[in-house]
């Protein structure tokens, strides 16, 4: 007897929970997979022009309906337009051609499977001139017509994050239905499900299980002990409570085999429930680890993203807009200020250069800057970030994060004044940075920020805010390096779902003097030379192997784009683990001009009322 998979509804569309997916199934065991799984009793089948299988689908499609296992008003089929059909004159020949493959007449849902376009006849761009670089939204405009003509009944996106689904929303006559995304509880996604989840959009799950079969020494979700543990305890396997965690959460999920026994151990998910605590157990996982990277396109400007960002403190003047400029030419799309650093007008005019220019829209950057400790009292949080918008010439900043807990006494608002920091123990101010916190979550309301983080803060300070706080901190950008790993506080912010930034990731600074130089390290030198890389790019790939985000400061544009390779190695645990135990507890960055401040970040020791 098959088994009645639920559906969700949305917009008039009925979409089936669990989905068999068919990425990377093995030629000529395609067909008898979805035959096999549809007499089961799955009805969303989900291929792409991408997986080369579409007519492997379609024969198992037909099949099941010539045997009577299955009507096609049953079935709901999901294909994808691939990148090189972004061009708007070319979406009708993507989806024609998936459909002849297929041997249909129309598909339930159709969707984009990325944002980037690519030029053909290659599948996968092999260097930036195989970019094409159509308007995503124009692609999406292109694909509303397929509705009308009956090709599709519904349409949706893949590979999206939430502001290009947003900019897709501002733009679309017809709505996506579906984000399909990587999830899994190494990449749980929490941020962009509850975006979706406000837009009314369903996110489906693919990767559930995380590893692939390439995935050599990456971590093996289906290995963990946390899901091992959760899965004896309920009777099932890994697989099944990965799949029940997505299940859990709302979401709709694509259970991958080609196997007859697994396809319908794959079913066995709606006979239990997991606990509210089995699901923060698995949400504590999280590592931002993706195993699926579309690495071939990572120097492509739309899908930087927030991984390696720009960072400008200690730049020198009239230096900073021209980084910027580069940089965001580059690929950059996380730029990294502060009121401190003295250059938010330079920042401010790179970025108005790049949007005049048309290198990129101003919904597609993440701008951060920072609140400084002259403005922690709640009073003068408003006057920090509005001094900071002034100059950068913006009317909102993505995130704004508090530079560090100690307050200073507000004298001046220009960098050049004599109190940016103390000089004694009475330049300081006592003011308790949870209300200051508290302070700037009006600046969200008043949309003069997307979100808030913090900067600087030790786990007990983070836990403080977290205690008090109406909207929770995204981020804790501190330094982080080989010498200076800081393994406990990595793993307290992952277990609270907050990102840690790390700034000052090659460690040493032009003024360092007789400080350790990171960047000469041996240990660092060896593991450059064996993948081929250079010191720094070692030291950025390091903090990307822990799920951290890292800032990467440059103002020279040959180091700036050298900043971007990182995407094309990965460290091994060997690596990582010689890496660690360079830790010294060394600082670069040692706010040593607050260190009687009662809120003192770096002490090992608490303090009062930390």
């Amino acid at each position: 007897m098959p088994v009645n998979i639920p559906t969700i509804l949305r917009s008039g569309v009925r979409l089936p929970l669990l989905g068999l997916g068919t990425w990377k199934s093995k030629p000529n065991e395609v067909a008898t997979a979805v035959k096999v799984a549809i007499g089961a009793g799955y009805r969303h089948i989900d291929t792409a022009w991408n997986y080369g299988n579409e007519a492997e689908v379609g024969q198992g499609v037909r099949d099941a309906i010539r045997d009577g296992a299955v009507e096609r008003r049953e079935l709901f089929i999901v294909t994808k337009l691939w990148c090189t059909f972004h061009r708007p004159e070319d979406v009708k020949l993507g989806i024609a051609d998936s459909l002849d493959k297929l041997g249909l007449d129309y598909v339930d849902m159709y969707l984009m499977h990325g944002p980037q376009g690519f030029k053909g006849p290659k599948i996968r761009p092999t260097s930036d001139s195989d970019y094409d670089d159509t308007d995503y939204v124009d692609t999406w405009q292109a694909m509303e017509s397929l509705v009308d003509e009956g090709l599709t009944r519904s349409l949706g996106v893949s590979n999206f994050n939430s502001r290009q689904v947003d900019r897709v929303l501002q733009a679309c006559r017809i709505k996506p239905i579906v984000n399909q995304v990587e999830l899994h509880p190494y990449l749980p996604q929490l941020d962009l499900i509850k975006y979706c989840q406000s837009k009314d959009i369903i996110l489906t799950a693919y990767s559930p299980f995380g590893s692939t079969p390439e995935i050599g020494n990456e971590p093996r979700l289906l290995e963990d002990p946390v899901v091992v543990t959760i899965g004896k305890r309920h009777g099932k396997t890994p697989a099944q409570v990965l799949l029940r965690y997505h299940l859990e959460r709302g979401l709709s999920v694509l259970a991958k085999s080609i196997t007859p026994a697994r396809i319908l151990q794959n079913l066995e998910v709606f006979d239990f429930r997991l606990t509210e605590d089995d699901i923060r157990s698995m949400n504590s996982l999280n590592r931002n680890h993706r195993y699926v990277t579309w690495q071939y396109y990572f120097t492509k400007p739309y899908n930087i993203g927030e991984w390696v960002s720009i960072m400008k403190p200690k730049s020198k003047p009239n230096e900073v807009a021209t980084a910027v400029k580069v940089a965001i030419g580059g690929g950059y799309r996380h730029i990294d200020a502060a009121w401190l650093y003295g250059n938010e007008a330079e920042v401010g005019q790179g970025v108005r250069e790049a949007i005049r220019d048309g290198t990129v829209e101003r919904r597609e950057l993440f701008i951060v800057t920072k609140l400084w400790s002259t403005f922690h009292r709640p009073e003068d949080v408003k006057l920090g970030i509005a001094d900071s918008l002034d100059k950068l010439g913006l009317d909102y900043v993505d995130m704004y994060l508090m530079h560090g807990p100690p307050g200073f006494k507000r004298i001046t608002c220009e960098p050049q004044g004599p109190k940016i920091r103390p000089t004694s123990d009475s330049d300081y101010d006592d003011t308790d940075y949870v209300d200051t916190w508290k302070a700037m979550e009006s600046l969200v309301d008043e949309g003069l920020t997307r979100s808030l983080g913090v900067s600087n803060f030790n786990s007990r300070q983070v836990d403080r805010v977290l205690q008090a706080c109406r909207i929770k901190p995204v981020v804790n950008q501190v330094e982080l390096h080989p010498y200076l790993p800081q393994l406990d506080l990595i793993k307290y912010c992952q277990s609270k779902d907050i990102i840690l930034t790390a700034y000052s990731p090659f460690g040493s600074t032009p003024e360092v003097g007789n400080e350790p130089r990171l960047l000469e390290d041996p240990v660092v030198v060896t593991i450059g030379k064996r993948h081929g890389k250079t010191p720094a790019q070692v030291l950025l790939r390091y903090h990307l192997e822990r799920g951290l985000s890292v800032l990467a400061k440059s103002i020279t544009p040959a180091r700036i784009l050298q900043n971007l390779e990182v995407f094309d190695f990965r460290l091994t645990e060997d690596d990582i683990r010689s890496l660690n135990s360079l830790n010294r507890n060394h600082r670069y960055v040692t706010w040593q001009y607050s260190r009687t401040h009662k809120y003192y970040p770096f002490d090992d020791q608490p303090r009062s009322a930390q």
